[in-house]
């Protein structure tokens, strides 16, 4: 799905960055695989090129280095937010269908 600025992502990962957005908060992957029917290469996947195209950021356990969670960076609250009122318009320009 391409959503302004010329950025292309999957079906997948808009659900991924979606759920980043609204659990306004840190997410391990492993809570993804919890929400999301996908396997965990998947989910792994997903994370790497949202985070390659700086949509999502990792966020570092100080106490555990193993430990990791990402979040949504600006770039990809812009992102989510035009799919979102793409999304919108879609509905409503279904609606009067």
């Amino acid at each position: 799905m391409q959503i302004g600025q010329g950025v292309e992502i999957s079906s997948q990962d808009c659900m991924i960055l979606l759920s980043l957005l609204f659990e306004k908060r840190s997410v391990k992957p492993s809570e993804l695989l919890l929400t999301f029917d996908f396997s965990k290469s998947t989910i792994s996947q997903a994370i790497s090129r949202l985070e390659g195209r700086n949509l999502v950021a990792r966020v570092s356990n100080d106490k555990d280095a193993r430990r990791v969670a990402f979040r949504i960076t600006r770039k990809g609250l812009e992102y989510a937010n035009s799919l979102i009122a793409k999304l919108e318009k879609a509905d409503l320009d279904l609606r009067d269908v």
